[in-house]
């Protein structure tokens, strides 16, 4: 009898995980692209960006409590076939809005960008060199 009884608890519990792993999502990671200070990107076949100045970042450091909030804005250049077509002004605000604009010129046929964020973040104490900065871009 007791044999009965476990044989019908195993059966049970593995019908159960035999179930469950049926029904499982698989989870896809982000892909992220890391677009150094003064580096190009080949969004496809014939537009490129270049990430060519920080203007300014004006984002309340993470020590800090501040009034307003502040941005950072970044200048790049957009090239097709390689030639220059226009600097882009982007804004970055801390609270991670990110405009339609950046996340179009970021998307291609390539991939479709859902987030970019300009880091590192201030922290107060050390002044950001322009060369330290990159747009992280996540697909």
């Amino acid at each position: 009898m007791i044999k009965i009884t476990y044989t019908i608890v195993f059966f049970l519990l593995l019908t159960n995980l035999v179930m469950a792993q049926e029904t499982s999502e698989i989870i896809t990671v982000p892909q992220v692209i890391h677009f150094k200070f003064n580096d190009a990107l080949q969004l496809d076949a014939t537009t490129r960006i270049e990430f060519v100045e920080v203007v300014s970042d004006s984002r309340c450091p993470t020590n800090v409590s501040c009034i307003r909030a502040g941005e950072a804005i970044a200048v790049v250049n957009v090239y097709e076939k390689d030639k220059f077509i226009r600097q882009e002004k982007l804004v970055f605000y801390p609270s991670g809005v990110i405009s339609k604009k950046i996340l179009s010129l970021f998307s291609s046929k390539k991939f479709s960008a859902m987030n970019v964020v300009l880091v590192p973040y201030p922290n107060g104490i050390n002044k950001i060199k322009d060369i330290n900065y990159e747009i992280s871009i996540f697909e």
